[in-house]
């Protein structure tokens, strides 16, 4: 393999300056086949949110705890389903794909870090006293398992070369498995959980700065950082936001992003409804569906990464009504799963901040629908 990413049949004859596209075409690949388990999980996590926020179930039910278990189960163990699907776009072995994202989410690792935290110390291990292995839990971390499966890509042919032909079977699956997980766990998965902190401080800067151009970034960037996997960083700042000031502005934004997307993903259904076969219609409204539900995974992999045009209108759209929030202080004041079925939620700050964010959900998916209809052709 050369230097590009990833494979010769989906970038190498790309034009340079389409990277945007070439790398949500490759986001596309990997995703692709693990839509209907993330889609599976996410409905089932939405219908649970509806079912408690409506009180038709107490959330302190052996049932709700039974089926929010395995739901969540899907998106723990996301990095070993992307790092499947990664090793077919990047043609390495699969099953030491998968090896090396277990190696990540190892609960033995996970248990070390836990201890030394108890006793004080700094949850990291030095491998022949040289190498340093910072603990970290990847459980739902999606950047560092596609890094570790692109660098298991460069490492398997340069030790493949190394080892003789008959010891190849043995010896070239357990050089790459070892130094690869070496190396994503000392800097690798590190980098990308770097990249996710690093976020969660800009925003923070921001919202010091001014709370309106915050809003207008955090909701025009929110669709881009659920792709990459770095949106979990803002958690931090909202419960931070909870503990100083009773409220958050962010979360709001959550919930107008993944409106956003709903918007567009709809809008893309009725654009192709009646020009493809009735299987690839129901996914991409289904995928739409459960973005209103809150599980915006599908409908960014599964359509929205197809038409990047699509993602820029849902991300203007988000921007656009996000900075509207914020100005207007639409706000919560507890944490809550980012869907129609949190609106209640605002309700505890007053009729007046129930009817914002009311408004605000109406608008940003319309406009989303309105701007995806108008400026995205399906042949994009």
């Amino acid at each position: 393999m050369g230097e590009q990413l990833p494979t010769d049949n989906l970038i190498a004859e790309q034009d340079k300056g389409k990277w945007f596209q070439n790398a949500m075409r490759v986001v596309a690949s990997i995703f692709g086949p693990v839509v209907p388990a993330i889609a599976g999980a996410g409905m089932l996590m939405g219908l649970l949110s509806g079912l408690i926020a409506t009180n038709v179930i107490s959330e302190t039910s052996d049932t709700v705890f039974f089926f929010r278990s395995i739901s969540v189960a899907v998106f723990f163990f996301l990095p070993m389903l992307v790092s499947f699907s990664a090793a077919k776009v990047f043609k390495v072995n699969e099953y030491i794909a998968l090896a090396v994202a277990a190696a990540m989410m190892s609960p033995k690792l996970i248990d070390k870090a836990s201890q030394l935290k108890e006793i004080g110390a700094a949850a990291e291990l030095n491998v022949f006293g040289v190498i340093p292995i910072e603990l970290m839990n990847y459980g739902g971390a999606i950047v560092p398992a596609i890094l570790a499966v692109w660098v298991l890509s460069k490492v398997t042919p340069m030790v493949d070369k190394l080892v003789p032909a008959s010891a190849k079977p043995v010896f070239t699956p357990l050089l790459a498995f070892t130094i690869t997980s070496t190396l994503v766990l000392s800097f690798v998965a590190p980098a990308g959980m770097w990249l996710s902190d690093g976020a969660g401080w800009v925003v923070s800067s921001l919202l010091e700065v001014s709370p309106t151009l915050t809003g207008f970034i955090f909701g025009l960037t929110r669709p881009i950082t659920i792709v990459f996997g770095i949106h979990h960083s803002m958690t931090p700042i909202s419960l931070n936001n909870f503990a100083l000031y009773g409220k958050d502005l962010l979360m709001p934004i959550m919930c107008l992003g993944n409106l956003a997307i709903a918007g567009a993903t709809m809008a893309i259904w009725y654009k192709q409804r009646n020009s493809v076969s009735k299987e690839q219609s129901s996914v991409t409204v289904g995928s739409g569906v459960t973005a209103i539900l809150g599980i915006t995974e599908p409908a960014l992999f599964g359509v929205l990464t197809k038409y990047t045009k699509a993602m820029f209108t849902a991300s203007i759209a988000a921007g656009i009504v996000g900075a509207i929030s914020v100005t207007i202080d639409t706000h919560l004041t507890s944490y809550i799963l980012s869907s129609v079925f949190s609106l209640p939620a605002y309700l505890a700050s007053g009729t007046q901040n129930f009817i914002q964010a009311v408004l605000g959900v109406v608008g940003v998916f319309t406009l989303s629908f309105i701007l995806t209809t108008m400026f995205v052709k399906l042949d994009d």
